[in-house]
């Protein structure tokens, strides 16, 4: 039953590594050669297949622009938002009937608000660098 006599043992084996002829020199995890053949080039996009991806790529960056220009005025106008707050008065915890703590958490909101648009255009101009070749120069 476990160690049957060695009747298998042929086909052990063939399926543990005794070599045959023409096998003696080959590594395990080897390829031959295919005989010669070469690896096609990728197809060539057609003229007009070409200009259809530059008119995209065109629109996307002229929309990544207008994305930006948006996310620098927003980091601009919280910016002053939140200098002119910590400019002004304070206000202490739990003051005003608590109208104190929603203005302490404006403050905090308008801080954050900037620091999110100033990431926003970090990003921005991550994308403008990565976009910046025209998909006709592209491979």
């Amino acid at each position: 039953m476990f160690g049957g006599g060695g009747r298998d043992r042929d086909r052990d084996g063939e399926e543990w590594g005794d070599e045959e002829e023409g096998e003696e020199g080959s590594v395990p995890g080897t390829y031959e050669e295919n005989g010669g053949r070469k690896k096609k080039a990728p197809k060539r996009r057609g003229i007009f297949a070409g200009l259809a991806m530059e008119v995209q790529w065109k629109h996307a960056r002229k929309q990544l622009k207008i994305q930006m220009t948006f996310d620098v005025v927003m980091a601009l106008v919280w910016g002053v938002v939140f200098v002119v707050i910590l400019i002004g008065k304070r206000c202490p915890v739990g003051g005003y009937l608590g109208w104190c703590d929603g203005y302490n958490v404006g403050t905090a909101s308008a801080c954050l608000l900037c620091l999110t648009f100033c990431f926003s255009i970090f990003f921005d101009i991550k994308d403008l660098h990565a976009s910046k070749a025209s998909p006709r120069t592209r491979p």
